[in-house]
């Protein structure tokens, strides 16, 4: 029964039969906050549409992404532009529902044009689960089509529960990566920036432990008391040449307070 072809994702700009009153939005907005827009997501959920497919013995697997006027479809499994708008449609009704729907028999639903077109796309059945967020916004359906009606048992409803968890999952994983790629680039901009001011040649500019002691100081510094760095490091800032006997006590109660994380400023004379 299986079709082996895949394809690759498919826009879908038709009018939907159901509408979503504005829910559409609200998923883009967060599409685009996990970095799943329509070119961003390559073949995130491949594996697990084929595994779909052969689980439940159907004709479409597939994981569907909406937001706005689109919906994107993921590594669809035997989803052909003739039952692209019946989907778009069923899984919208999946995420008004806002729970697991399974329609064995599509020609007997209540809608016309629901029926027609399924007659004309000629698939059947379909069931679809809410593709959460880790936070618990829906985003799209984890859908599953046949050309054949079929029952879907409690057990087989459960599996696609747990294919929509793995696709959660697979969103936590990727948030995660996202945030620590972001904060490499921060990290990496900031030290950037450090760089370019230790290495400032009319800047005085030294590191210190939370204790005091001097780990690094930069050449304008050594230089500027005609010392080399072994001379200055794994000495308590305030015993260094930089500051005279009548001052270290001073410097040793900024330092101090610098440590425990206010900032302090120190103007010498």
């Amino acid at each position: 029964m299986n079709r082996s072809s895949v394809r690759p994702s498919e826009h879908v700009s038709e009018t939907p039969i159901f509408k979503m009153h504005g829910a559409e939005d609200r998923c883009l907005r967060t599409l685009h906050r996990y970095d799943l827009s329509e070119n961003r997501c390559g073949e995130t959920f491949g594996r697990l549409t084929r595994l779909a497919s052969d689980l439940f013995d159907v004709d479409v697997a597939f994981v569907a992404l909406l937001g706005g006027d689109r919906q994107w479809f993921r590594e669809s499994v035997g989803l052909d532009p003739m039952e692209s708008r019946l989907a778009m449609s069923l899984c919208l009704l999946t995420i008004q529902e806002d729970t697991l729907v399974a329609l064995e028999d599509t020609g007997e639903l209540d809608q016309v044009r629901t029926g027609s077109l399924a007659q004309e796309a000629g698939l059947r059945f379909y069931a679809g689960m809410p593709v959460r967020t880790p936070t618990g916004e829906s985003i799209g359906t984890f859908s599953i089509m046949s050309s054949e009606p079929q029952s879907f048992s409690e057990n087989q409803r459960d599996r696609l529960r747990d294919l929509s968890q793995m696709v959660t999952e697979k969103l936590t994983r990727r948030c995660e990566v996202r945030k620590y790629k972001q904060l490499a680039r921060e990290l990496g901009e900031s030290s950037r920036r450090f760089e370019a001011v230790f290495d400032d040649p009319h800047t005085l500019v030294g590191i210190l432990s939370p204790d005091g002691t001097v780990v690094d100081v930069n050449e304008t510094s050594l230089r500027y008391v005609q010392l080399r760095r072994d001379n200055i490091l794994g000495r308590p800032f305030w015993k260094t040449p930089w500051w005279p006997e009548r001052m270290r006590a001073e410097i040793r109660e900024y330092t101090r307070r610098a440590a425990s994380g206010e900032y302090v400023e120190y103007n010498a004379d």
